[in-house]
């Protein structure tokens, strides 16, 4: 059974797939015809972190970290 998260990649927090629900944010607020700023890119992953199930919360998670400058 193929995982929601899986790209290429055993890890959901995986970099690849960090990077594939940013631009999947982006894309959203783009076809949406909302700005594309830092801070809605913010709000847009926070939302769907929400309504996440505990496996993809990670992933948004580390998300959020990426957008906001917070990777260590």
């Amino acid at each position: 059974m193929r995982q929601e998260y899986e790209l290429g990649t055993d890890r959901p927090d995986s970099m690849e797939n960090v990077t594939s629900v940013i631009g999947h944010a982006v894309s959203a607020l783009m076809k949406s015809g909302k700005e594309v700023s830092v801070q809605a890119i913010l709000a847009f992953l926070k939302q769907q972190e929400a309504q996440s199930a505990d496996g993809r919360k990670k992933l948004y998670g580390r998300a959020i970290s990426v957008v906001a400058g917070d990777t260590d």
